[in-house]
């Protein structure tokens, strides 16, 4: 049989930047896609009903946005329970693929044997979107990319070892320090995939709701303390290695 990978985007509006991420999807494996919703506006949910008309893609909306570590969980518990996937990729609704993107991550993590492989974000360097589709484009790196979810891919071992992302972290920010964090405690390697690469659009073109950035700002600092909370420090600091160590001293206890 065929293995089968399962290709999560959790989504809140952005539909053109969406759009743009659903045509760039191609595969040489049999890919599935989960577009996991969380409370967008009626066109972007007009766009998701109909592409879930193509046998490849699956599509779950829900009325509030319960957050990005919602999404991705119900995403795994679909692509893990229900279509038996040998392993999910975590894609931003604004980013897109470069070519063979996908299929570079699983040959990547095949040989490399790694719990995690990341695609690398032109957007980093500077590169404008034209300049990224144009054929003669040429990827080069100039810094070692931060571990997000944004562009990834991940096997099904590391999630039997590793669990879910921790919904606490809402609505977004830090989840996926966390749970990259996991993966080193349970000993996996986190690798970068030299032959893959995306765009990553950011907030600059796509607007989102003013009224949500600003609640996402203002929860950053709060979600910040959260991880240094549960880990004993923050990203590259961390102290515990089993989450909120009551053992450790300097930890807060209510007297």
């Amino acid at each position: 049989m065929d293995k089968v990978y399962s290709l999560i985007i959790p989504v809140l509006n952005r539909l053109e930047a969406v759009k743009l991420l659903y045509l760039s999807i191609k595969s040489l494996h049999n890919i599935k896609i989960l577009l996991v919703d969380n409370g967008s506006d009626a066109e972007t949910v007009d766009f998701l009903k109909m592409v879930s008309a193509e046998p490849r893609t699956y599509i779950t909306l829900d009325s509030f946005n319960f957050g990005a570590s919602y999404a991705r969980n119900a995403g795994m518990v679909f692509a893990f329970d229900g279509l038996k996937s040998d392993g999910v990729f975590f894609i931003d609704s604004d980013v897109v693929l470069a070519k063979d993107c996908l299929d570079n991550l699983i040959d990547f993590q095949e040989k490399s044997g790694a719990a995690v492989v990341f695609s690398k974000d032109q957007k980093r360097e500077g590169f404008s979107y034209k300049e990224f589709k144009a054929p003669e484009f040429k990827p080069t790196f100039k810094s070692e990319p931060f571990h997000t979810t944004e562009c990834c891919y991940m096997t099904r071992k590391t999630f039997e070892e590793v669990g879910y992302f921790d919904e606490m972290f809402y609505p977004v920010y830090c989840e996926d320090m966390d749970y990259f964090y996991r993966v080193k405690l349970k000993g996996g390697k986190l690798l970068d995939c030299p032959e893959a690469f995306h765009y990553h659009f950011k907030d600059k073109i796509f607007k989102e709701n003013e009224e949500f950035s600003e609640y996402k700002n203002h929860k950053y600092g709060f979600l910040e303390e959260y991880y240094k909370y549960k880990w004993g420090g923050s990203l590259g600091q961390e102290k515990f290695t089993k989450p909120f160590n009551s053992d450790w001293a300097g930890f807060p206890r209510i007297k």
